[in-house]
């Protein structure tokens, strides 16, 4: 058996550090570039596919994976703590208002979930035992597995439009049915914020067994350098964005998502998602590159945001943006390669006044005994687009059992004042007490808005909604 001289070996160890990097064009693409790759890589099994940005053809976007990527984003992360109920919340509220939807929405999202993690669990334990080199019966069992996965997306769709026909059987006929409202936020706002691509890598047994010398000469080169993974396979990849806001728990929440399908094998990733609003105020997160010989088809981030500037304490209502980045590292025995696929979403905050929590008595106390009053100080924020000027009403109401020595004024407990946009306005509400002996106690004012130029539906406000609550202290002395 002849051997490759000493100095053949030295060459070829030394093309070994070399690294390639491409970056796949996918956001760039034209319209028609995309339509011209999707019909090429339909021709050849999809090899040919560089990349289909979905807010370009968003009905390029395959279905399992628009349905796959919304109903992950409803399941919260528990590393997010207590924002994490009011994420999956606002991203629900973006499909629809009705309370009922929203809860079957969330369900079938928990339910999909907790059946997908098996076949995840199995995928892993399979990649696990075929390290480093799987064989063609173990890319076929991902393949299948791959296949079921599909099968289940299809089942929790089915399952959900099935309870909300039922939900629709209840209400008026002329009401928006649950499942078309459903199917417009895939095709309008999930598939817009996919980025979808197949690189042509080697798939390693895909190959026909080398002949020629030159392919030979490239084996016996693969064969030195025997520490990179023998299997390379990569599916298609895709990264996915989506950004929301939740008004009374004042936080903007960005979502990205990168994921594989079962069958790639041998890569390592690195997500990196960044939450950024108009005004400069940005967050973001990079994973470090985790995965290897059980590639990690899905990796999630999860980032917000205040919608109150806290430095101004004014709202925010311009556009928030989320881009998400997937960097797919391929190594090979001649280095890696490595392919970005991002995506990205905005989304449009609404002109906001609200009651702000600096909202406070002035003083905080009061003479149980004397003549007295104190200032119930209500701070009213105003974002940058709301009409100037604005009318606003604002109400301040006792909500305990009032000492009876105690009075508002003005006595209807309402003001009306002229807000303009970008700005604080405080409306006063005097609160006095007739100088009657009572016993000391507490007496607590609730403050909201009750109207906004005559209910402006493109204004949001607190109205019914968040309203602020602060404590007048009555005793003799204050303390």
């Amino acid at each position: 058996m002849k051997r490759f001289p000493v100095r053949l070996t030295t060459l070829l160890l030394a093309v070994a550090v070399v690294s390639l990097s491409f970056t796949i064009p996918s956001l760039s693409s034209s319209r028609k570039q995309n339509r011209k790759n999707a019909q090429q890589g339909a021709q050849t099994g999809g090899q040919q596919l560089a990349g289909i940005n979905g807010a370009d053809t968003p009905d390029l976007i395959p279905e399992a994976v628009a349905y796959e990527f919304f109903l992950r984003s409803l399941v919260p992360d528990p590393a997010e703590g207590a924002k994490a109920r009011e994420r999956v919340r606002s991203f629900a509220m973006q499909v629809t208002q009705d309370e009922t939807e929203i809860y079957e929405l969330l369900f079938a999202a928990q339910n999909f979930e907790r059946r997908v993690a098996e076949l995840d669990k199995q995928v892993k334990q399979i990649k696990d035992a075929s390290w480093p080199r799987p064989s063609r019966a173990v890319m076929n069992q991902l393949a299948e597995l791959q296949r079921q996965k599909e099968a289940l997306i299809q089942e929790a769709l089915n399952a959900l439009t099935a309870r909300l026909d039922e939900n629709d059987a209840k209400k008026p006929i002329k009401d928006k049915r649950g499942a078309e409202k459903v199917k417009d936020y895939i095709a309008g706002r999930v598939k817009r914020g996919i980025t979808a691509v197949v690189p042509p890598l080697p798939t390693g047994h895909d190959h026909p067994p080398a002949r020629a010398p030159l392919r030979l000469l490239f084996g016996a080169f693969l064969g030195l350098a025997s520490f990179a993974p023998a299997m390379q396979r990569m599916g298609e990849g895709y990264t996915y964005s989506n950004v929301s806001y939740d008004l009374s728990y004042e936080q903007i929440f960005g979502y990205g998502a990168t994921a594989e399908s079962y069958s790639s094998y041998g890569h390592t990733y690195q997500l990196t998602s960044r939450l950024y609003l108009e005004d400069g105020r940005q967050v973001s997160t990079t994973a470090p590159y985790v995965g290897g010989y059980a590639s990690p088809y899905l990796q999630t981030q999860t980032l917000s945001l205040p919608i109150i500037d806290p430095t101004t304490l004014l709202p925010y209502d311009r556009f928030a943006g989320m881009e998400t980045r997937g960097t797919i590292r391929c190594p090979y025995a001649i280095g890696a390669i490595f392919y970005m696929i991002a995506s990205y979403a905005q989304q449009q905050l609404p002109a906001q006044v609200r009651i702000e929590e600096v909202t406070a008595f002035n003083p905080t106390c009061i003479s149980s005994n004397e003549n007295s009053s104190s200032n119930f100080n209500i701070i009213v924020s105003a974002s940058s687009r709301v009409p100037n000027p604005t009318t606003v009403e604002v109400e301040a109401v006792r909500i305990t059992p009032p000492p009876p020595a105690l009075s508002t004024d003005p006595e209807s407990g309402n003001k009306s004042q002229t807000v303009t946009p970008n700005s604080l306005t405080t409306f006063t509400f005097e609160i006095k007490h007739s100088g009657t002996n009572q016993e000391p106690g507490e007496a607590r004012y609730r403050a909201r808005i009750i109207s906004v130029a005559e209910n402006d539906p493109d204004v949001l406000t607190q109205a019914g909604g968040n309203p602020i609550e602060r404590p007048l202290q009555v005793r003799n002395p204050c303390q």
